[in-house]
Formats: structure tokens, C-alpha cells, sequence
């Protein structure tokens, strides 16, 4: 089981996760983080050079690996419910 934080930017999600990482001592993981790390580049770059589609595949891709493991905090953005087979996952 994971605790997956949805929101916008400005939401609390930063810090929601922070409280609960350290209530629980379950890594925090954020979703966007985690997507500029292993493409080497930066969300604006990603969408400039693969577009809104090439991000939102990146961003199915990272959020079905972080949630192979249990216990976790995991905060995505907003768009991450775009696509029915992320809410699936989250589910």
C-alpha cells in the first residue's frame, strides 16, 4: 500500500508528504522529481522535445515503478490523472 498525493502546484502536497514521511518513516518520492531525473532533463525540456504526449508517456512509465513497491509517499501532479490507466494504478 502507498500514499499517492494528486494535486496542483500550490496544493500542499510538499507539505502533506513531508508530514506524512515523517509520521510514517515511508520514503517520499515525488513524481516530477523522479521524471527530470531519469530523463536528464527538465519537465520543459521534455515537453519541448517530446511534447505534452512524450511527458505524459514518462510520467505513466516512473509513476507504475514507483508504485512496485509498498510504502511509499509518492506526490504527482495533477495531470497525473489524465490517463485512465494511471488511475487504474493508483487504485
Amino acid at each position: 500500500m502507498n500514499v499517492i498525493l494528486v494535486g496542483f502546484m500550490g496544493t500542499g502536497k510538499t507539505s502533506v508528504a513531508r508530514a506524512l514521511h515523517e509520521l510514517t518513516g515511508w520514503p517520499w518520492l515525488d513524481l516530477d522529481d523522479e521524471i527530470t531525473r531519469r530523463a536528464g532533463k527538465t519537465i520543459p525540456a521534455i515537453f519541448e522535445d517530446e511534447g505534452e504526449s512524450g511527458f505524459r508517456d514518462r510520467e505513466t512509465q516512473v509513476l507504475k515503478s514507483l508504485l512496485a513497491e509498498d510504502d511509499r509517499i509518492i506526490s504527482g501532479g495533477g495531470g497525473i490523472v489524465l490517463r485512465a490507466e494511471n488511475i487504474t494504478a493508483m487504485k
